[in-house]
C-alpha cells in the first residue's frame, strides 16, 4: 500500500493500525510467558511504527491530527527523547495551534520535570500567539503550579524555621494572594 506512487493517509492509517494491533498482541504474548530478559525483538515493532509515521508525516505534515497520533503513541511507550523533537518538528510546521503550544508545554514542566523548557515553550508561544488570552491564563496557571510546588519541598525539608535573606525578599514566597500579581492590561 505505502509503495504506489499516490499514498493516501488513510493507507498510513491502515498500516499503522496492523502495526499498533501487532504490538499489542507482542506485549500481551510476552506478559503470558513471564518474560524477564529482552531481546532485540521487543523494540523492533516499536521501532517500526516510528519509521511508518515519520513516513507519514514527511509526506503529510500539515495534518495536525496525524501529529497528535504520533505524540500520543509516543507517550503511552515512553518515548522521551523522540517525544522532544517530534513536539519541536510540530510546533515549526502549526505555530499557531495553541493547543500543541500548551501540550508541549505540559509536558515538559509534568513529564519531563523541566520548567525552564515549559517557560521557554509558553513564552515562545506568547510571541506567536500574542492575542491569546488561553496561552496567559496557562501560563499563569504554570507559575502558580511551580510556587505549589516549592512551597511542598520547603514544607517536607522543614525549612520554615531557617529563612534566607533572599526568600525573605522575594515577593512569590511572601504569601500575597495571586490577584496582587495581576494587573488588569497585561
Amino acid at each position: 500500500l505505502l509503495r504506489r506512487q499516490a499514498v493516501r493517509k488513510s493507507d498510513f492509517l491502515l498500516y499503522l493500525t496492523f502495526e499498533l494491533n501487532l504490538l499489542k498482541l507482542y506485549t500481551l504474548r510476552v506478559s503470558k510467558l513471564k518474560k524477564t530478559s529482552s531481546s532485540p525483538s521487543d523494540h523492533h515493532i516499536e521501532q517500526h511504527i516510528h519509521l511508518i509515521f515519520r513516513r507519514g508525516l514527511r509526506k503529510f505534515k500539515s495534518d495536525l491530527n496525524f501529529w497528535m497520533q504520533y505524540i500520543d503513541f509516543c507517550k503511552k511507550n515512553e518515548s522521551q527523547k523522540k517525544l522532544s523533537s517530534i513536539y519541536a518538528e510540530a510546533l515549526q510546521i502549526h505555530p499557531k495551534d495553541v493547543s500543541l503550544w500548551l501540550s508541549a508545554a505540559s509536558w515538559e514542566y509534568f513529564s519531563n520535570s523541566s520548567i525552564k523548557n515549559a517557560r521557554t515553550l509558553l513564552q515562545r508561544s506568547l510571541r506567536v500567539n500574542s492575542t491569546s488570552p488561553n496561552l496567559y491564563v496557562e501560563y499563569f496557571k504554570l507559575e502558580l503550579h511551580y510556587i505549589q510546588k516549592l512551597r511542598g519541598r520547603r514544607e517536607i525539608l522543614q525549612l520554615d524555621g531557617v529563612k534566607s535573606k533572599k526568600m525573605m525578599e522575594d515577593e512569590t514566597f511572601s504569601g500575597g494572594s495571586a490577584y496582587d500579581y495581576l494587573r488588569p492590561g497585561d
